[in-house]
């Protein structure tokens, strides 16, 4: 593994948050996601690798709707899941 992923995990597990948390924070529109990051140690350009796989996560549950119409219902409910979920056990 990269010194780059050593870093961040160290990062994330000093804080109780996951690199994926870490990456959607870095996203955020609701205040300066950057900024937040490296309020927790990280460096934003580490985490570009983690934001690539987060986007793949996205465009897998758009396309799983869109190829498997069965499936629709599961993959429009993925992230109402996510975001209702109180514990974060989802989001990890």
């Amino acid at each position: 593994m990269p010194a780059v992923f050593d870093a961040v995990l160290a990062v994330a597990r000093e804080h109780g948050v996951t690199v994926r948390e870490l990456a959607c924070l870095l996203r955020t529109t609701r205040l300066d996601g950057r900024a937040a990051v490296r309020a927790y140690g990280a460096d934003p350009a580490d985490l570009r690798t983690f934001l690539a796989a987060r986007g793949l996560q996205g465009t897998w549950v758009l396309t799983r709707a869109l190829r498997f119409p069965a499936e629709a219902d599961a993959a429009h409910a993925t992230p109402t899941t996510w975001l209702q979920d109180p514990s974060g056990e989802r989001r990890g």
